[in-house]
């Protein structure tokens, strides 16, 4: 598949033959614009509203995890990143969560331990109506479970039937992954691997045709016909160069940093990603 990749973005051109007057231009663009054009509002005032979000953003609320009596734990459980890309999240009880990236020379870096037993912070209501925190005991390898991937809760059920909730949020197909050993065993690093490669895989398979299929700006073509760089020489490119260029004037949006990240661990060259200098 990545050969096959190289070869495209290697081998994908305008031919030369092609004409700007058969070039497809979209029609009706200010009737489309008009047509989408949003025609409603949404009012985000009421009481209800305004208290939930008074009760978020109170950072006083918030109970620290690191201040709930954790159990003495013999075995922890270690938490992994085989990416080179950070990757952040928001937790009901850590708040926000950032997983370094691995820049070591080794292929894996080491985030955090966690306790074989975690307390977890529980409201319980009393006589006067109001609440009590408290905390309750929970398993420390499903806290971590949960933590990577939020759908592990249903396990293989959803699984086996493709069923996904956290698209984008899959830390276990994105190169983090726990073990209960430091270091981590060399199987568990390849399997963390093997996942974030079939990720990366999907994604430059995607974004492929997603760019196959975007239109060229024939406006912006001409614009790259004029532009110069830095030092103000013009780039002196030919309108087919300039035409393929102008794709990216739209299609760059669609493009994440996971992309480029992947687009360089496997060492890939496209029109929106080129290779970094070392």
């Amino acid at each position: 598949m990545i050969q096959f990749l190289k070869r495209f973005w290697r081998w994908l051109i305008i031919p030369e033959s092609t004409p700007e007057s058969t070039m497809v231009v979209p029609e009706n663009t200010e009737k489309i614009k008009k047509f989408l054009s949003p025609n409603c509002r949404v009012s985000i005032g009421s009481p209800l509203c305004v208290q939930l979000e008074e009760g978020l953003n109170n950072k006083n609320t918030r109970v620290e995890f690191e201040n709930l009596n954790h159990p003495e734990s013999v075995t922890k459980i270690w938490v992994y990143n085989v990416s080179r890309m950070t990757l952040e999240a928001d937790h009901p009880t850590l708040g926000s969560v950032k997983i370094p990236g691995n820049t070591t020379h080794k292929r894996y870096c080491l985030w955090t331990s966690f306790p074989s037993t975690v307390m977890m912070p529980k409201n319980i209501e009393n006589e006067n109506g109001g609440f009590n925190t408290t905390t309750i005991p929970m398993n420390g390898l499903r806290f971590v479970d949960d933590l990577i991937n939020p759908d592990s809760i249903w396990g293989s059920i959803w699984d086996s039937k493709g069923i996904s909730t956290s698209i984008g949020r899959d830390f276990s197909k994105m190169g983090v992954f726990y073990s209960y050993s430091n270091p981590p065993k060399e199987a568990e690093v390849d399997l963390a691997v093997q996942r974030m490669e079939k990720r990366y895989k999907d994604l430059l398979e995607r974004i492929s045709v997603l760019y196959l299929g975007s239109l060229p700006d024939i406006k912006r073509a001409k614009e790259l016909m004029k532009a110069t760089d830095e030092d103000g020489n013009p780039l002196k490119l030919t309108f087919e160069e300039a035409y393929e260029k102008s794709r990216l004037w739209g299609f760059k949006d669609f493009v994440t940093p996971e992309h480029h990240y992947a687009a360089e661990y496997f060492n890939l060259e496209t029109p929106w990603h080129l290779k970094l200098k070392k």
